[in-house]
């Protein structure tokens, strides 16, 4: 997950995550060179720092901890370049939701707590499908998954 820039009626800051990972469950059909699906996907991250400006006083980089978690629903559609070797190249886009959480979040070992907000969820993403054996295709793709703004207790994410 990328950091995220925050900001409520005082002021603003940002929030620098640590690379986390990410799993995800795909269920679909196969209708030649468009295949829909359904995804239920899940990724962690943790906090590493925080940075925050409000009534002109700013801090960089202070240490922070807590968990961020993203879990996903969304329909995905692909659409393949169907040729004559095994090897499919595909465009796919996908709308859905989005649960967010911040969990135990803490800025300099103070505790600010848990907080969560359901949004809208959209990726688009492109890839490569080699075909394996009838019916199974292994898949290696790039996606850019991203919603819209979650409202975590007065604070925009």
């Amino acid at each position: 997950m990328r950091d995220s820039k925050i900001s409520d009626p005082t002021g603003s800051g940002k929030v620098k995550l640590d690379t986390g990972f990410s799993t995800g469950l795909h269920l679909g059909y196969d209708f030649k060179a468009f295949r829909l699906e359904g995804e239920l996907r899940y990724q962690e991250s943790k906090v590493d720092k925080v940075s925050a400006c409000a009534g002109g006083i700013c801090v960089s980089d202070v240490p922070a901890s807590g968990n961020f978690t993203v879990w996903s629903l969304l329909v995905n559609g692909y659409y393949g370049f169907l040729n004559e070797s095994p090897v499919t190249p595909y465009l796919t886009a996908g709308i859905g939701v989005a649960k967010l959480d911040v969990d135990n979040l803490s800025v300099l070992k103070i505790r600010l707590g848990s907080a969560d907000d359901v949004v809208f969820a959209y990726q688009v993403g492109a890839g490569i499908g080699l075909s394996l054996v009838e019916k199974t295709t292994l898949d290696v793709k790039y996606r850019y998954f991203a919603t819209t703004d979650p409202d975590f207790k007065g604070i925009k994410a």
